[in-house]
């Protein structure tokens, strides 16, 4: 992940009033922030196999990080 991502990440964290650097794995931080949206928080879990979230903001990312495509997941 780039560092200008990151650094979105942080700041949209900051947004929700989550502090980012009591996290020490991003996708518990991206967790924490989709709690904070009233979300499921799924972010690189076992339930990214079977994504059904297709507006979700973390979801190309989180595909990714599961080894899927985002095209191929219905």
């Amino acid at each position: 992940m780039s560092p200008t991502r990151l650094r979105e990440i942080y700041a949209l964290a900051q947004s929700r009033g989550i502090n980012p650097y009591r996290y020490e794995e991003l996708p518990e931080l991206i967790r924490a922030i989709q709690r904070a949206e009233g979300n499921s928080p799924c972010f690189a879990t076992f339930t990214a196999i079977e994504c059904c979230e297709h507006g979700c903001r973390w979801r190309a990312e989180c595909l990714m990080l599961a080894g899927k495509s985002p095209q191929n997941i219905h």
